[in-house]
């Protein structure tokens, strides 16, 4: 009877959290001590609440939840509870929430058996270990020497690759250099929130990437548009500027015809010194004011003329 009244309890407290929350974080819990998961508690408190559970349990609470409230939205959460998960309830920022949960990793050593999702190095340096277990380290073909009455590594050395499963002499060898390969988190594999349940990698979309997605998105409509003159309120403006552009040529082409901008084009392009202002033109005016300085060049071209007459004016005619 016990048993039967907390198996009610667990589901009552279930399906008031899913009424209650409508964004839901989806974790795995493997490895995950009970002080750890106390940490995280204390950290959510007031922002979240964590339930975990048998996997039994939580999808009879969810069918039921769904056929009381005629809604089928809680469903889409069965397919994701399996093997050791839990749920994370908030009505507050998903990206905060995962953010917390990811601060709390605790280290590790390493399981023969387990498998790393890393590179496992055995880091350069003294060791610490005598010199009688220089064995040891040339069973597994690391680059030893002797300093200092130690044994000291020669150079890093890789000893665990991504994917690969750590063996008895890799795990010895990570106790004696103390070494935590490993670290344990909840971590969120799943955000559920309105029906429908995604990845967790849509938290690390922020609002910079949304506006360089909808840039890119928009310009391509505007491309496509002017390609097929078709206009949209992605094209006009381009479509516009055109326009203008090309009565502007025509107006500098046609002393006829002009407008307030095909003027101001035209006064740049004759003095194109006096665009800019600031510093920029300034400095343009001044070096084209400048060239003319030069002024011995008419003397030297009369000395040149002066002299050609003598040589060529009287004799020749």
């Amino acid at each position: 009877m016990p048993t039967r009244a907390r198996k009610n309890e667990y589901a009552a407290r279930l399906k008031g959290y899913l009424t209650e929350y409508k964004k839901v974080l989806i974790v795995q819990a493997d490895f995950v001590g009970s002080k750890q998961m106390q940490d995280i508690r204390a950290a959510l408190r007031g922002q979240a609440v964590i339930l975990m559970g048998k996997n039994t349990l939580i999808r009879k609470s969810i069918k039921q939840l769904a056929e009381d409230t005629n809604n089928t939205d809680y469903l889409a959460l069965l397919p994701y509870v399996v093997l050791n998960m839990g749920f994370i309830f908030t009505n507050g920022d998903l990206a905060a929430i995962r953010k917390v949960v990811a601060d709390h990793k605790v280290g590790a050593p390493a399981k023969a058996g387990q498998t790393s999702e890393s590179l496992i190095m055995a880091p350069a340096g003294p060791t610490g270990q005598p010199p009688d277990k220089t064995s040891f380290f040339q069973a597994l073909n690391i680059p030893t020497k002797i300093s200092r009455g130690q044994i000291e590594i020669s150079q890093d050395y890789e000893l665990v690759l991504p994917g690969q499963k750590v063996g008895a002499s890799q795990c010895a060898l990570l106790q004696m250099l103390d070494i935590k390969p490993f670290t344990y988190s909840l971590k969120v594999s799943d955000v559920y929130e309105g029906g429908a349940v995604f990845d967790a990698a849509v938290l690390d979309i922020d609002d910079g990437v949304l506006c360089s997605k909808f840039s890119a998105g928009l310009g391509n409509i505007a491309a496509i548009s002017l390609g097929l003159s078709y206009p949209t309120m992605a094209s006009v403006p381009h479509s516009i500027i055109n326009g203008i552009k090309d009565l502007v040529s025509i107006a500098l082409e046609c002393e006829t015809f002009t407008f307030d901008v095909a003027d101001k084009i035209d006064d740049m392009l004759k003095n194109p010194g006096a665009c800019g202002g600031g510093g920029g033109g300034g400095g343009g005016g001044d070096a084209v004011a400048e060239e003319p300085e030069p002024e011995p060049e008419p003397e030297e071209e009369e000395e040149v003329d002066m002299s050609g007459g003598d040589l060529f004016g009287g004799d020749d005619y």
